[in-house]
């Protein structure tokens, strides 16, 4: 009678061993050398770009090439990576030189408007639907936000109304841009600017990222949870609703309608599919459980950026919905 039983154990052992096969993951153990992504982004031919220490890494689809110091890479942290509507590739990062623009196969600097003897730091960039760059970050001592139009710089700080650090940027369905930082979140409407704050109901502390998902809800990663904006009101989810801990650092919506979270201590990806939450980690395929980056490409793979030290691991993992694919230093992504 006790066969049963036995045999049901051992079938269901075999088929999950089948199943972790399929999943390929890349670390340290395999040539993995201190691999730190900071942001990734797709441009309009598919390629993928993945910004690092020093360095930026594209991905044509059959290998890899980096850039480093040099090739006119002057950043310490790439942590913003667009292209503008030429086709031009921008990056952005902190200290050295901040903002850089690809010109062939080399990297000028871009000269934001601001007073000599400063300098400039990029947190986030993003390409709005009027083709216009949304920069933030420190711009002459202050932090804020400027918009080029192709032609010209404009800047917003606390004297128009801008008054947020902000680390991540988004724009809704409505054309409305969203910047998010420190406790609270300010949207610009093309004529002026709202601030949300603890008093408004977004009471979670520090903001690290914003997105808006195909409903139109606004959902925020906090350092106390993570908060859904319905437009008209807020509501908090929590480690005891599903979350893997109480600090998502970034989100992704894919096209199924999943919310993907990341969090800040490492604890692997969460999936939210409206219902019900699986979190995946290094024992799945995941190249690092410190995700700081995500994207969802044209093909609809998820691509996730991975924090990486000397003693940690990192890179770049690639899940197309069944399978885990790891990029690293070894297969020529350059970020040390």
């Amino acid at each position: 009678m006790r066969l049963v039983p036995l045999f049901a154990t051992m079938a269901m052992l075999f088929c999950a061993t089948l199943a972790f096969a399929d999943w390929h993951r890349y670390n340290m153990k395999n040539g993995l050398g201190s691999n730190f992504a900071c942001c990734i982004y797709e441009d309009s031919s598919g390629n993928i770009w993945v910004g690092g220490i020093e360095s930026v890494s594209c991905y044509d689809g059959g290998s890899w090439r980096a850039y480093t110091e040099a090739d006119g890479i002057r950043c310490e942290y790439v942590r913003a990576i667009c292209e503008d509507d030429s086709g031009s590739i921008w990056v952005g990062g902190t200290s050295g030189c901040s903002l850089l623009r690809l010109d062939g196969e080399v990297w000028r600097p871009v000269i934001v408007p601001v007073p000599a003897g400063y300098q400039t730091s990029v947190y986030a960039m993003v390409k709005d639907s009027s083709g216009d760059l949304w920069i933030s970050g420190i711009f002459g001592g202050d932090s804020g936000v400027c918009r080029y139009d192709g032609v010209n710089w404009h800047m917003y700080t606390e004297v128009n109304g801008f008054s947020v650090w902000a680390n991540t940027i988004c724009q809704d369905r409505f054309g409305r841009m969203w910047f998010a930082g420190e406790a609270k979140v300010t949207r610009y409407d093309g004529k002026g600017w709202r601030t949300f704050t603890e008093s408004d109901g977004p009471t979670g502390g520090y903001l690290y990222d914003v997105c808006e998902d195909a409903s139109g809800n606004l959902w925020l990663g906090t350092e106390n949870g993570l908060i859904r904006y319905d437009g008209l009101s807020w509501h908090r989810f929590i480690e005891s609703d599903g979350l893997a801990n109480n600090y998502p650092i970034c989100m992704l919506e894919d096209r199924g309608g999943n919310l993907w979270l990341s969090y800040e201590p490492a604890a692997g990806v969460t999936r939210y599919d409206g219902t019900t939450w699986r979190t995946f980690t290094k024992s799945e395929g995941l190249a690092s459980n410190h995700i700081g980056t995500m994207l969802e490409d044209s093909e609809g793979d998820l691509w996730f950026g991975g924090h990486g030290g000397v003693y940690e691991d990192g890179g770049v993992s690639r899940f197309d919905g069944e399978n885990w694919k790891g990029f690293n230093s070894s297969s020529g992504l350059g970020s040390d």
